[in-house]
């Protein structure tokens, strides 16, 4: 049985073209992912002038709820700057759920077919082009919260 060098096999996900960087992109997907929650978690924070550990244990969905509540008392400029970052991160964290938490059996540059297999059994076609549009997308958005954030500080 051969491995590549972490020690998986290479059959365990079907061929996978060595040129093709599939797990640098599935990581960089959730690495960046973390820094965004980082930041919203922060937002949220500023937002409600609450100590950190208030918000530590939630979701980022919480978060995102909670950052939203607390936009009402904001001028409608901030408001509506930050409805429109908080769309955009959900959105992007429901692509992060979608991409990190499904199994790919050999996926090539072109399409990118994965799995969730519980009931009902979840789908997600994409492509390299469309990963690193969601990298951009993320690199963006930490940029964007960390502006949030200090808008409504």
């Amino acid at each position: 049985m051969t491995t590549d060098q972490y020690g998986v096999p290479h059959a365990m996900f079907g061929y996978i073209d060595p040129d093709f960087d599939f797990f640098g992109l599935i990581g960089r997907v959730t690495a960046l992912t973390a820094l965004v929650e980082l930041r919203l978690w922060h937002l949220t924070t500023a937002l409600h002038q609450k100590p950190q550990e208030e918000f530590a244990t939630r979701s980022a969905s919480d978060l995102v709820r909670l950052s939203r509540d607390a936009l009402a008392t904001e001028d409608p400029a901030s408001r509506a700057l930050g409805e429109a970052v908080l769309e955009r991160v959900r959105a992007a964290l429901d692509r992060r759920n979608a991409v990190v938490h499904s199994v790919y059996p050999s996926p090539t540059p072109n399409l990118v077919y994965g799995w969730r297999g519980w009931q009902p059994v979840a789908e997600i076609r994409t492509s390299e082009r469309e990963l690193r549009g969601l990298i951009t997308e993320l690199v963006a958005l930490g940029g964007d919260l960390g502006d949030l954030m200090v808008r409504v500080w």
